[in-house]
């Protein structure tokens, strides 16, 4: 038996990532919904299919790596990864210092 879709998203709380939260969910879709500020995406919680989780993209990669994992066992799989979630370095590539550009990629 094949496993319905499962989209695990960054950045949900606000633009294109709450969009499309609300766009699969119409579709039925399951969704594990992520943000930085959990407090942000608890409406969610009221959305059928939904699970939400708090994972900031800028953490240690140990950290992510735990979250992923944990977001993997509340329905022992994911189908599909949306990285939406973003980071800004504003100025000048000739200013940004070679961390924040490390950062950004």
């Amino acid at each position: 038996m094949e496993k319905p879709d499962l989209f695990l998203i960054t950045g949900t709380s606000t633009g294109f990532g709450s969009g499309l939260v609300l766009q699969l969910n119409a579709q039925g879709r399951k969704v594990i919904a992520t943000a930085r500020n959990v407090e942000k995406i608890r409406d969610f919680e009221q959305l059928e299919h939904m699970s939400i989780l708090k994972l900031d993209i800028s953490s240690s990669q140990e950290e992510v790596a735990r979250i992923v994992q944990g977001a993997i066992k509340i329905h022992g799989y994911v189908t599909h990864l949306m990285n939406n979630a973003a980071y800004g370095v504003y100025g000048c590539v000739e200013e940004a210092l070679l961390e924040q550009a490390r950062e950004q990629f």
